[in-house]
């Protein structure tokens, strides 16, 4: 019995140290105060002519012991964006935010113009160390003409506005929901968008809201091709051909008019 009580007694001790010895072979990770990241990848950002020509972007550290100077490069060659090569941290802070401006007289109204901006790596794989910034100056709007539009969804009066240099860009505002402007252009009988493309077209979220909850919010994939979607001046026209979808489903192939 006493042999068996020894054994029981060396066997705790030797799993006590074992439970020991496994804490110990841990190895911690300490960072230091200059690294950091990005709270998220991309941003875009379309300003008019009394917007401010700057976007913020916030970085993060987890160690804010100390003053700390971020070193930031950028992708830009062609002078049109102004990015500060260093960014600043003060003793205790875990947040700066990085100020980019641009040259708003060298932009041409409705082209994106894409930068990216950098941290240094980080030590860790999976931080946002890069961040790519599109920009986009507005046209210089006026309206144009007040009309009826009977879509899918939605019917009513629309404001349609047409750009004061260019005629070939036109807007409705607040098409689907308030908001929400579509914006487009009609080159050699062709409307094209401004938003992201896939398969179907250009993508662009409506911002109304399905009555039915399961539904939620409503895109639409605009499809440019002329045989499907077009302004007719003369006949006081236009024929939007969309692809309705959400979460849940979609509806399929619609054609919303506008007249006036």
């Amino acid at each position: 019995m006493k042999k068996i009580s020894y054994i029981l007694s060396v066997l705790s001790i030797c799993l006590a140290f074992g439970a020991c010895s496994e804490d110990t072979d841990r190895v911690m990770y300490y960072p230091t105060n200059t690294e950091s990241t990005f709270t998220s990848t991309s941003g875009s950002y379309v300003f008019g002519a009394d917007d401010p020509a700057e976007y913020n972007i916030v970085v993060r550290r987890v160690n804010p012991k100390g003053e700390a100077v971020i070193e930031i490069a950028n992708s830009d060659t062609e002078s049109l964006f102004n990015v500060p090569s260093e960014l600043k941290f003060a003793d205790g802070e875990t947040e700066s935010t990085l100020t980019v401006s641009f040259n708003r007289s060298s932009m041409l109204p409705g082209t994106a113009y894409p930068v990216k901006i950098s941290l240094p790596e980080h030590p860790i794989t999976g931080k946002a160390t890069n961040f790519n910034l599109s920009v986009r100056r507005d046209y210089t709007w006026e309206l144009y003409v007040t009309g009826d539009l009977k879509s899918f969804f939605v019917n009513g009066q629309r404001e349609l506005y047409r750009d004061v240099d260019n005629h070939n860009a036109y807007k409705f505002k607040d098409l689907y929901a308030s908001g929400y402007d579509f914006v487009f252009e009609v080159r050699n009988n062709v409307m094209t968008m401004f938003e992201s493309q896939n398969s179907r077209g250009y993508v662009f979220v409506t911002g109304f809201v399905h009555s039915n909850p399961a539904y939620g919010m409503v895109t639409i994939d605009f499809d440019s091709d002329p045989d499907y979607s077009y302004v007719d001046l003369n006949e006081k026209k236009i024929v939007l051909s969309n692809y309705y979808y959400c979460g849940a489903g979609a509806w399929g192939w619609k054609d919303d008019v506008f007249t006036w």
